[in-house]
């Protein structure tokens, strides 16, 4: 991934890294769904974070959950049945609700879909924990063919008619503004806005983070605990 993004980009994560073509051809017949949770118990945590309401987002979600879970079940005869159930569901989802999470992309846990109509998660696009998407979002590959996808870190927040395209990654915390157009790298704690996307907000500073490093540069006499610069006697 290019380190020239739109803004001081963040050290990626390995995921992130072995985005190659080779790296992805075992992908779609293995299981994207969170581990350390059963299907059920997935489904479940949806619902409460979709306000134990049965939205149309959540049962996009679940589905999509389903079809995950699918790829794990044996016998081979019995995983066939259940993905023709799967994508009969799937295709009910998109005509009813606009909502479409191809089974290859990773939901990642309490992602919430707050409205329906032209949402495309496409397959190798990661979403992570927390994360909120709204009406007319697109996140997927810059073009067809390409072997890479968006990344998205946890508590991201896509506002509505986002698009994020490529081999880029948004940093948790992250906020997509309205229509913005997401080319490249989005850091932690940033807000994206415009075509093409630029940062208008960064994160603010870890304040804990610079007084413990201030009160370490006290032990040279360099620096007071208030994170000034201290007056030094070298008489």
């Amino acid at each position: 991934m290019s380190g020239h993004g739109i803004g001081a980009t963040d050290t990626l994560p390995a995921m992130v890294r072995d985005q190659r073509p080779d790296a992805f051809r075992w992908r779609g017949l293995a299981n994207q769904n969170p581990g350390g949770l059963s299907l059920w118990e997935l489904i479940r945590e949806d619902f409460g974070a979709h306000g134990r309401v049965p939205t149309p987002g959540f049962r996009a979600i679940a589905v999509h959950r389903f079809g995950n879970w699918c790829k794990g079940v044996h016998p081979r005869v019995l995983r066939s049945a259940l993905d023709l159930l799967y994508r009969w569901m799937q295709r009910r989802v998109v005509r009813r609700h606009g909502i479409q999470l191809e089974y290859a992309a990773e939901i990642g846990r309490r992602v919430v879909i707050d409205h329906q109509n032209g949402i495309l998660v496409q397959s190798l696009s990661r979403i992570g924990d927390g994360c909120r998407l709204r009406h007319n979002v697109t996140i997927g590959r810059r073009r067809s063919g390409d072997a890479t996808c968006p990344v998205l870190g946890s508590n991201v927040d896509v506002g509505v008619g986002a698009v994020i395209l490529g081999e880029v990654h948004v940093g948790d915390d992250a906020v997509i503004g309205a229509n913005a157009v997401v080319v490249e790298d989005v850091p932690s704690g940033a807000l994206a806005v415009g075509i093409p996307a630029r940062i208008v907000r960064r994160a603010a500073p870890d304040h804990d983070a610079v007084r413990a490093e201030s009160c370490a540069a006290t032990t040279d006499g360099s620096r007071d605990d208030s994170g000034e610069l201290a007056v030094v006697d070298v008489r």
